[in-house]
């Protein structure tokens, strides 16, 4: 075998040892916030300045993180806002990475999601999130019972029936749900 075919059988080697090891350590490294985790603490801005999530021991949680032009997270955000009447007791937070918060945007095209009081639209650095949460993917929706315990996470776009079934299983977010979610 000539030097320049040995070379280069080397370096092909080097270079698939490297990904192969890349990939365990990723695939080895331990989830960052695992199902029954607390809830990590995060400063958010809804734009009455810097507040602390939290667990107030009697609501639970949902956090969805977005980007207001991921496609994926307007279909979920639809689909919140068929069926936010079957989580009557679970207080949303909708945290962006993004410097200005779509609130017209979020009152227009989902009006029961929009509306005053139902959910908290805040800004977060994405860095802090991803440090907080583990990702910066969207959408991301995480369920925290009132105790500030991790439920459920989903990353990615997902049925709502995955995201409420974690909470009935839980009975943190009322009497259950009286017919199947609207996609």
């Amino acid at each position: 075998m000539s030097p320049t075919k040995r070379a280069a059988a080397a370096g092909f080697l080097l270079s698939v040892a490297g990904l192969a090891s890349w990939f365990a350590a990723v695939a080895l490294r331990p989830d960052p916030l695992p199902v029954g985790a607390a809830l990590p603490p995060l400063m958010f801005d809804g734009g009455a300045g810097p507040h602390r999530l939290m667990a107030n021991g009697q609501t639970p949680l949902l956090i969805v993180w977005f980007r207001s032009e991921c496609i994926h997270c307007q279909y979920e955000f639809g689909v919140l806002d068929r069926n936010l009447d079957l989580l009557p007791r679970v207080q949303i937070y909708l945290l962006t990475g993004a410097d200005s918060l779509p609130h017209a945007q979020l009152a227009e095209s989902w009006p029961a999601l929009g509306a005053p009081g139902r959910a908290t639209l805040a800004s977060v650095p994405s860095s802090e999130f991803e440090r907080a949460f583990g990702t910066r993917l969207t959408p991301a929706m995480f369920a925290f019972d009132s105790r500030g315990k991790l439920i459920a996470k989903v990353i990615g776009e997902t049925k709502f029936d995955r995201i409420a079934a974690a909470f009935y299983t839980q009975r943190v977010a009322g009497p259950g749900p009286r017919a199947s979610a609207t996609p």
